[in-house]
């Protein structure tokens, strides 16, 4: 990440922590309905590197990484241009947010993700595990999950058709299932 120009500390503490969530704040103007203005460009590897590293620390548990990984990628975007890659970063960092109780910013995120996948129509497979983090984890805290099945129903058909996806896939099987 550092080849990148991008440093995250191994240990976050609260401190360390509250000094993103402020930079942030700044660089996105007090809403993140600013993402939607980045400029789109073809090739951007550092946000699919972050996207990979984002998940791992998510489902491991390592909450405040999965957020400062979703704001500095978040930043690289404002400043480097976003590709296909973006919508699933800021459906994790949705995601972790709710998960840190942090509801409305968590809701706002993720309809920005799903604003951001309508930008890229033909990255199913981005689009698909956006809708799956949003649907299956954010949505079902803010509505009814009845409100979530047919969305999920169809991130289950477009994983099958991306292939390559399993856990997604799978992911999207459960969250339809457990409810």
């Amino acid at each position: 990440m550092k080849m990148y120009g991008i440093d995250i500390p191994q240990d976050i503490s609260k401190m360390s922590f509250k000094k993103e969530e402020m930079k942030m704040k700044v660089a996105l103007k007090g809403s993140y309905s600013q993402l939607m203005k980045i400029s789109i460009v073809d090739n951007c590897p550092i946000l699919y590197l972050i996207q990979h590293i984002q998940k791992y620390a998510f489902f491991s548990g390592h909450d405040n990484h999965c957020t400062v990984l979703g704001w500095k990628a978040i930043q690289h975007a404002m400043k480097n241009g976003m590709n296909g890659r973006l919508p699933p970063v800021v459906a994790i960092l949705a995601t972790s947010l709710a998960k840190q109780g942090k509801v409305k910013t968590a809701q706002e995120i993720g309809n920005v993700s799903l604003a951001l996948c309508e930008l890229f129509p033909n990255d199913i497979d981005a689009s698909a595990l956006s809708r799956l983090m949003i649907h299956g984890t954010v949505m079902t805290v803010i509505q009814p999950f009845h409100i979530s099945t047919e969305p999920l129903l169809q991130v289950h058909k477009d994983l099958k058709l991306t292939g390559g996806m399993t856990e997604a896939l799978l992911g999207s099987m459960l969250s339809y299932f457990e409810r």
